[in-house]
């Protein structure tokens, strides 16, 4: 292991940026919260899945602790998620007004179905008159191993019963032509 310092210098737009740092030929992978000087709340997000990690198309588990910071204010305050890659591509975006004026705790969970394995961040952006106050959080979607054998065997099966099914219906229109074809003989004088 290394420590480094690195300085990071934000951009004059708050919000959650992702991205990497190549260091010897590994990768670092980085996400940045950058919030507005203005604060009067504060988020956080955190992911509930066991060791960080989500089989693909289950749900992605979070926490959400909403923070009013400074004199107790009733507010609405825009909450907008998303879950993005490190190069930055954004996969879902999804958005809820709330009021609020005190702490506040909200389980929310995300659909992981679209999403190939790999490692994703989840961000909150709480948006408020005059500020931004983001949170984020990685997580990584794992292949689902058990299921896809599963899922080929129920696959075979289908399949296998549906190619049963066509045979005898094959059988039975063969059975009944020859069957007609025996009786247009017999009816045809010699």
């Amino acid at each position: 292991t290394v420590d480094l310092k690195v300085i990071f210098v934000a951009l004059s737009e708050p919000g959650i940026f992702t991205g990497t740092i190549n260091i010897g030929g590994k990768t670092v992978l980085v996400s940045l919260n950058v919030k507005t000087k203005l604060l009067l709340f504060d988020s956080n997000i955190v992911v509930l899945n066991k060791n960080y990690q989500v089989d693909q198309g289950d749900e992605l588990k979070t926490r959400v602790t909403l923070i009013p910071l400074g004199d107790p204010t009733r507010l609405d305050v825009n909450l907008l998620f998303t879950i993005r890659d490190y190069s930055g591509k954004i996969y879902l975006t999804k958005s809820e007004t709330l009021l609020v004026d005190k702490l506040t705790e909200l389980n929310r969970n995300f659909d992981t179905g679209t999403l190939t394995p790999g490692k994703y961040v989840v961000g909150l952006e709480l948006r408020y008159p005059n500020g931004v106050a983001p949170s984020s959080a990685h997580f990584e979607v794992m292949e689902k191993k058990g299921m896809n054998i599963i899922s080929r065997i129920i696959l075979y099966l289908v399949s296998l019963i549906l190619l049963i099914l066509i045979i005898i219906l094959i059988i039975l229109i063969w059975r009944r032509l020859r069957k007609k074809i025996e009786e247009n003989v017999e009816e045809t004088p010699a």
